[in-house]
């Protein structure tokens, strides 16, 4: 994934399976701000069980509380790797924040920008409250106009795949 705007250009890999991801790339101005700071939520967590794994976390301090997913930018260069972050919930509007890697610059006089790229979702179904495609019977009703008659084996393939794409239970 590339990613580029007025603070930074970077690029962002894929390692072992999703499971890291390396950033590299420049700060452009680095000059102008005293400190650069690339942050990560700590990672995914991978339960023993099926229905613990990939949940985001409940809130952003729970998410980056003691995370690894930390480095100093001391000079305009950047090559780091990081675990894959999770993602977590704001805490108003309970709306999830998609795994996100975020630079936060700050200049000589004081001021603080914080830039935040967002990766792609790894558990998209996840979540702790109700996905904003449930709005009635309809979100579980959709299913039965798509799938096709066959066998248990290909409707439960073809199921997996229109919960994703389609965004159904």
């Amino acid at each position: 994934m590339e990613f580029n705007n007025q603070y930074v250009q970077c690029n962002v890999q894929f390692l072992d399976n999703c499971s890291r991801i390396k950033i590299t790339g420049t700060v452009k101005n680095r000059g102008v701000y005293s400190n650069v700071l690339l942050l990560a939520a700590n990672p995914i967590d991978r339960m023993g069980s099926y229905s613990g794994t990939g949940l985001p976390f409940p809130c952003a301090d729970v998410a980056f509380e003691g995370t690894a997913n930390s480095k100093v930018i001391s000079s305009n260069t950047i090559n780091v790797t990081f675990t894959y972050p999770n993602s977590y919930y704001t805490v108003a509007n309970k709306k999830k924040l998609v795994s996100s890697i975020f630079f936060v610059f700050e200049t000589k006089d004081g001021e603080t920008n914080v830039v935040r790229f967002e990766l792609k979702d790894l558990y998209p179904l996840r979540t702790l409250v109700n996905r904003d495609s449930r709005t009635g019977p309809e979100f579980y009703a959709t299913k039965y106009e798509m799938l096709p008659i066959d066998t248990a084996e290909v409707i439960m393939r073809e199921y997996a795949k229109l919960k994703v794409s389609n965004n159904i239970a």
